[in-house]
């Protein structure tokens, strides 16, 4: 079961429940307002002087659509790596504890989305835990079900998805090496979801451009940076833009403008920051070179960014002195509170609409209080290990981490007024760090 999310927005900003509405104009700066809602705990206004500035040249404006995302459903499917009765292990307990549950997770989600009425689905990256070929031919496959429900479907990878040398199986609890994808087999199981009509291929990355609506362009950059990845290691967290396919971005975007084509991009790191200090706090969130990106985006039109990868459910626009960019982050399947969105371009505007998992077939009830303790438990013990290496104390380490995963869990599903509250209190011992992180949690 699916519901749309209801989160509380700040006395003061008006709001339609569990959306994001943007506008969308093509002059001036380009932003005439923005009237924000519920968006996963996440809510800010840009005010209409934002317009006001030196006239910029109009951009194309973006066609009417409705349109799906979702991120990193990180499917491992255990009947495929684990014999019966067992169960999927320490890889189930290393990123979350929905990843055991993770195809029951996507099958409720897509059954979901295979009701609402959409042109398309984008899908910003870690298909799978960790690149096993037999996780993403399981993927294409589900997939394939929403495009013969008459949606087309676009895919881009994650840092999880190729070339990871990680991947491994569990049969009879010994961990064993499984054949995984490169950049060719990627391209080939996603045919049909993006690479088969790409109208361009970048030369050295499994970016693309494809032409979901007419006047609508989708340019699915590759930001990963499997070409170092190691065998027996987990895959490079951070992305990069290499030199030759930023070359190739900036002759898509030129192209754009002029054949009088709107632009959407889908990347799988961020563009923006979507909490205080977490480009130095969470290494490996925004995509290296972020901040000359965004411009690029802003300066060409291209103002909405879909991303992935934090697992954060949040939206960011930054205004910048040659226009404004917009970075869309959706959450993952296998972490609270199991979100997708759905996406309606129309008349200029833009808003985005928060859709959750609420049950599986394993867990018909209390679905979501389950994702939530298990998600704060993966955070927890995250937090308190990266505590640990930086040298502090495991008593306080464990103190710290339990706060900022609490922090964390209620900036989620949008209860900031309750996190704050919490933060601030006097029994809360946070380092001055600590303290400034959760705050950009709690303001972003």
């Amino acid at each position: 079961m699916v519901r749309a999310s209801r989160v509380p927005c700040p006395a003061g900003v008006k709001a339609a429940p569990a959306l994001l509405s943007l506008a969308l104009t093509t002059a001036v700066l380009g932003v005439a307002a923005l009237g924000v809602a519920a968006l996963g705990g996440a809510c800010a206004t840009v005010p209409a002087e934002a317009a006001r500035g030196a006239a910029r040249p109009a951009f194309p404006a973006y066609p009417d659509a409705k349109f799906i995302v979702f991120s990193d459903p990180h499917l491992y499917d255990p009947a495929a790596f684990v014999a019966s009765g067992e169960q999927p292990a320490d890889r189930a307990q290393r990123l979350s504890g929905l990843a055991g549950p993770s195809a029951e997770i996507l099958d409720s989600g897509l059954e979901a989305m295979s009701h609402i009425a959409a042109d398309f689905v984008l899908v910003a990256g870690d298909l799978t835990q960790d690149g096993e070929e037999a996780d993403h031919l399981a993927m294409a496959r589900r997939l394939e079900a929403l495009r013969a429900g008459g949606k087309k479907v676009y895919v881009i990878p994650g840092n999880h998805d190729v070339e990871d040398g990680d991947a491994r199986s569990f049969l009879h609890g010994a961990r064993l090496a499984v054949p995984g994808v490169g950049p060719e087999e990627f391209a080939k199981i996603y045919e049909d979801f993006g690479y088969g009509e790409a109208r361009s291929r970048a030369p050295d990355s499994l970016s693309y451009e494809a032409e979901p609506l007419p006047g609508l362009v989708l340019l699915a950059l590759d930001d990963n940076r499997w070409k170092e990845n190691l065998d027996g290691r987990q895959p490079i967290r951070g992305g990069r833009l290499s030199q030759a396919t930023l070359a190739w971005l900036r002759s898509r975007l030129g192209a754009a403008a002029e054949s009088g084509m709107a632009v959407i991009v889908m990347q799988h790191h961020e563009v923006l920051e979507h909490m205080k200090f977490s480009a130095v706090g969470v290494r490996g969130t925004l995509v290296d070179g972020a901040s000359a990106l965004a411009s690029l985006y802003a300066r060409t039109g291209a103002r909405l960014v879909f991303s992935g990868h934090f697992h954060s459910q949040d939206a960011a626009v930054q205004r910048r002195p040659d226009g404004f960019v917009c970075d869309v982050a959706t959450g993952s399947f296998i972490e609270y509170p199991c979100p997708f969105r759905v996406v309606v371009l129309e008349g200029g505007r833009a808003s985005f609409e928060t859709r959750l998992v609420e049950s599986i077939p394993s867990r018909p009830s209390r679905f979501q209080a389950g994702a939530l303790e298990a998600t704060f438990a993966f955070v927890r013990a995250q937090a308190e290990l990266d505590l640990a290496h930086a040298g502090v104390p495991s008593f306080l380490a464990r103190v710290l981490a339990g706060n900022f995963a609490e922090d964390y869990l209620e900036h989620y599903p949008g209860a900031a007024e309750r996190a704050q509250d919490k933060l601030w209190s006097q029994e809360r011992p946070l380092d001055p760090f600590a303290l400034d992180l959760s705050r950009g949690l709690l303001s972003d």
